[in-house]
């Protein structure tokens, strides 16, 4: 019996190391939005103030909690300097986000967005 049942293990042991392991098909890789931060499919308030407190956050030289696929996500006024965020990122999501939900569709606002960018450029700071 005991010799019965060393062959059936070794049989059993023998049939597993000569399968193949079996892999999950690799899932694409998610696309999304400029703008979307949180990764959750949709431009919301929420992604303006995850934008806001990182710039917040660097301005007192204390890290930012996004990693670089969400960093570049937030650069939707075509700044891309590596590794910052900007205060005016924020106020352009949360600018789209607010018309959103005032019913403005994502193609009436791309108009709008693209000269909101041209203007910010001829903003003069006071220093």
């Amino acid at each position: 019996m005991k010799k019965m049942i060393a062959v059936l293990s070794a049989a059993v042991l023998c049939c597993g190391a000569l399968t193949a392991p079996v892999f999950a098909e690799d899932e694409p890789a998610k696309e999304y939005m400029l703008g979307d931060i949180d990764e959750d499919g949709d431009v919301t308030v929420a992604d303006a103030q995850l934008v806001l407190d990182s710039f917040c956050r660097a301005l007192v030289l204390l890290p930012v909690e996004l990693t670089d696929e969400q960093i570049e996500r937030s650069h939707v006024l075509g700044r891309e300097e590596e590794g910052h965020v900007y205060q005016t990122d924020a106020q352009a999501i949360l600018m789209y986000s607010v018309n959103r939900l005032a019913g403005y569709t994502h193609e009436e606002l791309k108009d709008f967005f693209a000269n909101f960018a041209y203007r910010l450029r001829d903003v003069k700071y006071m220093s």
